[in-house]
């Protein structure tokens, strides 16, 4: 325990627990004005305090560039997705008023299926198909054929997915940046504290 210890704060005062990570005497006080703590509640010194705050806040920072990166590649791919779809239903509609319904039908899925096609090879999907463990059959599928089938399908349910992406990640956001501030304000506490 802190037997025999000084606070290293307070000097003039005994020190009741060790600092959980460095093992400096902390007295009532420190202790009890400990922000962080260890898995057994144990306090940590001002300077472990501190380091632990700025190195959450670097944490922080990080994670919400990324987050920002991914908020980003979402609404490229959701752009991407969207001009898609509104060529397709452009064909369609230029097809429905000139009256061959039909034919409007079939280039709309093609569109559509093209533009998906587009999307695998530009965001990564045809990467992953290709370094997948499918067979070679599976693989020229998916790549050539697979798209013109199923773009038309896939194609609204990816503007849904990347959409949910985007409210999830702006959410994650919001929620990152109340912790960076309620971080700097412990740093700017810890800080003024170690000034006086």
């Amino acid at each position: 325990m802190a037997e025999n210890m000084s606070c290293i704060s307070h000097n003039d005062r005994n020190a009741i627990v060790a600092c959980a990570k460095c093992g400096v005497g902390l007295c009532n006080e420190c202790e009890s004005n400990s922000v962080f703590r260890s898995d057994n509640n144990q306090a940590n010194c001002k300077r472990c305090n501190y380091e632990q705050a700025t190195a959450s806040v670097r944490k922080l920072e990080s994670d919400l560039c990324e987050i920002g990166a991914d908020i980003k590649g979402e609404r490229n791919n959701l752009r991407f997705l969207l001009v898609t779809l509104s060529f397709g239903l452009i064909a369609l509609l230029v097809s429905l008023i000139m009256g061959s319904a039909g034919l409007g039908f079939v280039f709309m899925w093609l569109l559509l299926g093209f533009g998906f096609f587009i999307f695998c090879i530009i965001f990564g999907t045809a990467k992953r198909i290709i370094q997948g463990d499918d067979s070679f059959g599976t693989k020229i599928w998916s790549l050539t054929i697979g798209p013109f089938i199923f773009g038309p399908v896939f194609v609204p349910r990816e503007i849904f997915k990347h959409l949910k992406g985007i409210r999830e990640s702006k959410k994650l956001f919001c929620e990152y940046e109340k912790l960076l501030e309620d971080y700097n304000v412990i740093v700017s506490k810890l800080e003024a504290d170690e000034n006086q």
